[in-house]
């Protein structure tokens, strides 16, 4: 039987690709804007390893992004029970995504640079 509120392969790989997409690219755009990336990117320790915000790479992420979205929605798609089909399931996921985002990993500082 086939349930048409269940969440296909297909609809959570459309849907994570132009929300991530979106989301990179206003995030991307608010942070370079208000946060002085050309400056911060060039000079000190992130001159190190960050491309210069006027490098081709950097135009291209946001056009990127869809194949970032298409690995999270595989990552998501065996987890759509917990995440979608529950009452408060977005809670979850918001739950494990601010643990990730706050949990140091390889190449992130623990704290802010300080200029």
């Amino acid at each position: 039987m086939n349930n048409s509120n269940q969440t296909t392969l297909w609809g959570l790989i459309v849907k994570t690709s132009v929300v991530h997409t979106l989301t990179y690219f206003l995030m991307g755009i608010l942070a370079y804007t208000f946060l002085n990336y050309s400056q911060s990117f060039a000079e000190g320790a992130l001159a190190c390893f960050m491309r210069p915000t006027d490098s081709p790479w950097v135009a291209a992420g946001p056009m990127l992004q869809p194949i970032r979205g298409l690995i999270f929605a595989l990552a998501f798609y065996p987890l759509r029970e917990i995440f979608f089909s529950r009452k408060n399931g977005w809670l979850i996921y918001g739950g494990l995504w601010l643990l990730w985002e706050s949990s140091p990993r390889l190449g992130r500082p623990l704290a802010p640079l300080k200029a």
